[in-house]
């Protein structure tokens, strides 16, 4: 046990003061490559790409009442290709047109 009477954390963990999110445990940067390898080794039956995370998360996003804008805002995109991401199910698209028609 540390100094602090908690067990050392093997998994990777917020790095607070760092530019980085999540750090290995052996106290190296955990990479977008290294992340997503990471899940294709514990789900070898799915075909992640960082892109079904932008997808996923956006459609989240909208889901959840987010404004188009602040999505936007948050992936970090100049133009609004982000928009390709939402996926079109009815629950999404009900989501989309509620805030496109309310003010």
């Amino acid at each position: 046990m540390s100094q602090n009477n908690r067990a050392p954390d093997s998994n990777p963990s917020y790095t607070p003061g760092r530019d980085t999110l999540f750090i290995k445990a052996d106290g190296s940067i955990a990479t977008k490559c290294w992340f997503i390898e990471s899940l294709k080794s514990l789900l070898p039956r799915t075909n992640l790409t960082e892109h079904s995370f932008r997808a996923s998360g956006t459609t989240e996003l909208v889901l959840r009442g987010v404004q188009l804008p602040i999505i936007k805002k948050i992936g970090r995109w100049s133009s609004d290709a982000f928009q390709r991401y939402i996926q079109t199910h009815p629950a999404t698209m009900a989501a989309i047109l509620t805030e496109a028609y309310s003010d």
